[in-house]
């Protein structure tokens, strides 16, 4: 119990790929930090998809790609500013705030709906060609 955790409230356990669906539903959060290098700024982690379709809130580091916007404009999770022991600590109430919500697991839900679900983003993809087919070019005008 030395990080303020009991040890009952924990588990590990190790599971496969196939399995981590039944697992998700299980977790208080999901978390992930990402080193914010170059290559990652214009990356997206899809376990960030994942977590917010099993209804479970984030917290993760910012820099990487839009996922700290995504965190913060939906308000599913909790953003640390920085990868070091201020931004964790510093973070802990609003981690504690996140586990309060009493929505916060259809709120996730709702964010992943409207930000990665397949349907919405082909029937985007089809209005945005539809659009640029639509702009007259030289060769047409």
């Amino acid at each position: 119990m030395a990080s303020g955790v009991p040890d009952a409230a924990m588990v590990l356990t190790r599971a496969r790929f196939s399995e981590m669906p039944r697992y998700m539903p299980l977790f208080d959060a999901g978390l992930f930090f990402i080193r914010p290098t170059l290559s990652k700024r214009a990356s997206a982690a899809t376990k960030l998809a994942e977590f917010l379709a099993r209804g479970v809130p984030v917290i993760l580091n910012d820099g990487v790609g839009d996922s700290g916007a995504i965190v913060r404009d939906h308000e599913v999770g909790v953003v640390l500013p920085a990868l070091n022991q201020e931004a964790f600590v510093a973070s802990l109430p609003l981690v504690q705030a996140l586990f309060a919500a009493p929505s916060m697991s259809s709120q996730c839900r709702q964010a992943a709906s409207e930000l990665f679900d397949i349907e919405r983003g082909t029937d985007q993809y089809r209005r945005l060609y539809e659009k640029l087919d639509a702009v007259p070019t030289e060769k047409s005008v």
